[in-house]
């Protein structure tokens, strides 16, 4: 068996593992001790002992598995710089990130889910070097505010024309990077990277996958927060109203 086969092996046998699930333990609502054992068996092998996204398997997937370490998380119904709601958080696990290696989690009790979330969050930890003093960043930016997502305009064939004027417009760089027909190939698509410095690849719209879900609402809040850690930013109020968005 060569190298390339072995490793291929190890790979899927590690997200296997990450996969596995019994009935043998019951967990309480938000316990982020308990929570400890369920991160341990379904997320260790991919985001790792530390939840710096450096897990044995990680080596394998593409994207990345996310660092929880920074305090970045992509997917939020919160303003750029708040950290996500326990709901966001609960909603990433159950349903998965469709077009990564980040699976759905609804087969598992909801108390689970949640208490391993519990877990999770105390692994965003922010060291200050000139202080010497680590800080919980869910406690250090305190409580989140979910963004009130508000009725959407009616699909008119004006609004369209109108929503197409907004993406093409230079100053927000939608076409800069997704292109003009959304497939992800802008002038600047190649050469975007991650906040780590890696290769991230821009979303093609064409394939009607999002990592975040295909409501409408969860487009419009990928386009209001932005998405942390990546290139996409966040379009608030300053530079378009709510109804333009």
């Amino acid at each position: 068996m060569t190298y390339a086969w072995r490793a291929l092996g190890i790979g899927l046998g590690l997200v296997l593992m990450v996969l596995g699930y019994d009935t043998t333990c019951s967990y309480a609502a938000g316990d982020a001790e308990k929570g400890k054992a369920v991160y341990e068996k379904r997320c260790i092998g991919c985001h790792g002992e530390k939840g710096d996204g450096k897990g044995l398997a990680a080596v394998f997937l593409y994207p990345k598995p996310l660092d929880f370490t920074g305090g970045k998380f992509k997917l939020r119904s919160t303003p750029s710089g708040e950290m996500p709601t326990d709901e966001d958080l609960l909603n990433t696990v159950t349903n998965g990130i469709p077009g990564s290696a980040m699976p759905s989690f609804a087969y598992l009790p909801e108390e689970e889910r949640k208490s391993a979330i519990q877990h999770m969050k105390t692994l965003a930890l922010y060291y200050d070097e000139e202080e010497d003093k680590t800080y919980d960043l869910f406690e250090l930016r305190g409580t989140p505010h979910p963004i009130t997502v508000s009725s959407e305009p009616q699909v008119t064939p004006e609004s369209l024309i109108k929503g197409k004027a907004f993406y093409e417009q230079e100053k927000l760089g939608c076409v800069k990077c997704h292109g003009r027909l959304g497939k992800g190939d802008g002038p600047s698509a190649a050469e975007q990277k991650d906040d780590w410095s890696r290769p991230i690849k821009v979303r093609d719209f064409t394939t009607g996958v999002f990592k975040g879900g295909n409501a409408n609402k969860d487009l419009y809040l990928r386009f209001t927060t932005g998405m942390s850690g990546t290139p996409m930013p966040a379009f608030s109020g300053e530079q378009l109203t709510d109804e333009e968005r």
